[in-house]
């Protein structure tokens, strides 16, 4: 029998880039981030911190870099910046280093800050490693980060893969298994996290780095989970359509931060029907199913009724460790990406309520 299933490329091609992207050094400012920066940062010197990086990046021929190397040095930059900020220093009193920042911006077609894309996939995962503190707590964090989102891209594609084909082939539960299979990382790096990141370690020590910063005028969000490409699987299992408005402002954000070539992609995802509502338009024809197609809808829904319950294996982790932070922050506290624990919960709620939609159209297709 044909195989039918191709993956779209554009999700490969990222993680390809990621890992390019992490392989370079524009600036030739590997010891900086090794040494001089964490050092810098534990004694606060916002002076030193400019001035000591200021030569990296003054005289770069900015317009002959690659869009592959203006990421990298995105990625450098946005550090430093996040440095400052972290200090105390607004990133308008370094008006070279803020305007380098917009000109990077235009040229990847991507925010002109670090991102959690920046700090984990594109982050060097061996000695060149950039962090803030230069401790094994953030090294470990990072590699945390990586390695649960080096497999996100393939789960997303298995679901855009999945939108093109009917619940009633037996393809369509073969991406989403796919899927669920590619995020199982998520789970096991968010426990990780939970085991060996204690809230005192990033709440005292790695949170002060992630504030927001104004650069060419605009507000951008630190690096944070909620830029995680985690919110297409939302989106192509039951839809951007939720009515909630802080539902609707999380996700429209939050793509903002993702490279180019997944923005674009979110588009069709988003016009395409979600993977539960194309089960339930399937089975208003129910009783005109042969054996394969009820046996392959049978299998579709307890696909996605798996790969649901591993999302919020990653979910209720992490509005755990968030309350817990946020339990020893002052009130009113958000998180690095700029909400409170609300709109976890909100993503709970919304899996929680797929997941009942699912577990009907199970009994339905039972009854019939």
């Amino acid at each position: 029998m044909e195989n039918r299933i191709v993956l779209p490329d554009v999700y490969a091609d990222c993680s390809k880039e990621d890992q390019l992207i992490s392989d370079l050094d524009p600036f030739n400012a590997d010891n900086f981030f090794g040494e001089n920066l964490p050092t810098l940062n534990r004694i606060g010197d916002v002076g030193a911190i400019y001035t000591s990086f200021k030569p990296y990046f003054y005289n770069k021929q900015i317009h002959g870099m690659s869009r592959l190397e203006a990421a990298a040095a995105t990625r450098d930059a946005g550090m430093v910046a996040s440095s400052l900020v972290r200090h105390g220093a607004p990133i308008q009193e370094f008006p070279d280093l803020e305007e380098f920042l917009v000109t990077l911006s235009i040229m990847t077609d991507e925010v002109p800050a670090d991102t959690v894309i920046s700090y984990g996939p594109r982050n060097p995962y061996n000695g060149r490693m950039r962090t803030f503190t230069g401790e094994s707590g953030e090294q470990l964090f990072i590699s945390c980060v990586i390695e649960g989102m080096r497999s996100l891209p393939t789960a997303v594609a298995a679901l855009d893969a999945a939108q093109e084909f009917s619940p009633t082939d037996s393809e369509f539960s073969c991406l989403v298994d796919l899927a669920a299979s590619n995020f199982s990382a998520m789970i096991v790096s968010i426990t990780q996290v939970s085991k060996c990141i204690t809230p005192e370690y990033f709440t005292h020590k790695l949170r002060p780095y992630f504030e927001p910063k104004i650069i060419g005028g605009k507000t951008y969000l630190a690096p944070g989970g909620a830029q995680m490409p985690v919110i297409l699987i939302d989106l192509a299992l039951w839809g951007g359509r939720d009515n909630n408005p802080q539902y609707i402002r999380y996700w429209n954000e939050n793509v903002s931060y993702l490279p180019l070539s997944l923005r674009v992609r979110t588009q069709k995802i988003v016009r395409s029907e979600p993977l539960i509502d194309k089960v339930a338009k399937e089975l208003e024809n129910v009783k005109s199913f042969g054996v394969s197609q009820r046996e392959n809808v049978e299998l579709a829904l307890g696909s996605i009724d798996k790969l649901i319950v591993m999302l919020q294996k990653f979910r209720y982790p992490h509005l755990r460790i968030a309350e817990e932070n946020m339990a020893i922050r002052q009130k009113g506290a958000v998180g690095s990406g700029g909400y409170d624990t609300e709109v976890l919960k909100l993503l709970i709620a919304s899996s929680e309520s797929a997941r009942k939609k699912v577990q009907k159209l199970q009994q339905d297709l039972k009854e019939n």
